[in-house]
């Protein structure tokens, strides 16, 4: 018995040096010939990588991916510029929301809230978009904007990427429970569990792979649609009561907040790729549509899956121009209701 497990043992071993001897050169060559970038970097107008926030102040810069160099306008106020809005009109058009609703990857003119208001006539349209938040910053945001300023009416849509049946980077319901927890905000946290996937792990391993090796980041540019589906095959338990609860509660005091000031709100969820393969976006939808008074709306995605590939970025994982402009048409159709 000894003598099979040592044998096992030292063919594991010869497999995984063998492997290694073969990896190496393929990272190296691949680093040589098709070198591919982690995530986004920010560069002037010149080309020169800058360091700066998404939503700094006064500020115009490329966002530069392997997918995509998009210029990027920054107002005074920190807010992304929509350049089809009409600023004399009393009547507002409020967008909330993360990276999406910023419109990461597309230029000023692709993202959502431009491609909404161009549709529009004597409208301002604001875009409170902020990559990384979660819907407790972007309430805190649009209550800043909207002290700012003189009540005049209109409609504040809120697009939020989350999900109730995977744990993805950016998943809002995560984002909310985990911020609660920092803050130590609600007496119910400690009943609030927020299960992990079983491959989880996995996942989390293979991103932490992809941002050191070359040849992993060129296999997801190639193929990583065909990845994110195949990681996310199996759905994760399902949230407890409580942390949809607690999700709930903080979706229904922004949509007060915006009642408050003369705003209709009109929450919009939006969904990654791997959730639209599995046909998994209804379901969330449900889940949290229990824990809200307000109608939670979702684009109709398409359903044929080479269909679905092409409103992503592949890499990026945000909406590309067309996925941003599927998303505009649904907003302009459920606004002219």
């Amino acid at each position: 018995m000894k003598a099979i497990a040592s044998s096992i043992g030292k063919y594991f071993l010869y497999l995984i040096v063998c492997s290694g001897f073969l990896l190496v050169p393929l990272e190296f060559v691949s680093r040589l010939i098709r070198p591919i970038n982690h995530g986004v970097r920010r560069s002037d107008l010149d080309g020169n990588i800058i360091r700066i926030g998404s939503n700094d102040p006064n500020t115009k810069f490329w966002q530069v991916s392997n997918e995509y160099k998009v210029i990027t306008t920054i107002d005074k106020y920190g807010q992304r510029i929509v350049p089809s809005s009409d600023k004399n009109s009393k009547y507002k058009l409020i967008f909330l929301g993360d990276s999406f609703a910023y419109g990461q990857g597309l230029n000023d003119k692709n993202t959502i809230p431009n491609l909404t208001c161009a549709q529009l006539k004597n409208i301002d349209c604001i875009n409170l978009g902020f990559p990384g938040s979660g819907s407790i910053q972007q309430k805190q945001k649009l209550i800043a904007y909207l002290n700012s300023i003189e009540s005049r009416g209109g409609k504040v849509i809120h697009l939020i990427l989350a999900s109730t049946t995977q744990n993805y980077s950016g998943n809002d319901i995560t984002d909310t429970i985990n911020t609660l927890r920092k803050r130590n905000s609600s007496k119910n946290l400690d009943n609030a569990s927020l299960k992990e996937s079983k491959n989880n792990y996995f996942i989390e391993t293979g991103r932490q792979l992809t941002n050191q090796s070359n040849l992993l980041r060129l296999l997801r540019f190639y193929i990583g649609d065909h990845i994110k589906i195949l990681a996310f095959l199996f759905p994760q338990d399902k949230i407890s009561t409580e942390v949809l609860m607690l999700y709930g509660e903080t979706i229904e005091r922004i949509g007060k907040e915006s009642e408050k000031r003369g705003y209709e709100y009109i929450p919009i969820l939006l969904s990654p790729l791997s959730e639209v393969s599995h046909k998994r976006v209804e379901r969330s939808r449900d889940d949290i549509q229990a824990y809200i008074s307000y109608n939670l709306l979702a684009p109709k995605y398409p359903k044929k899956q080479r269909d679905i590939n092409s409103i992503y970025f592949r890499l990026d994982g945000h909406f590309n121009n067309k996925g941003s402009k599927m998303a505009a048409d649904y907003i302009l159709e459920m606004i002219d209701r």
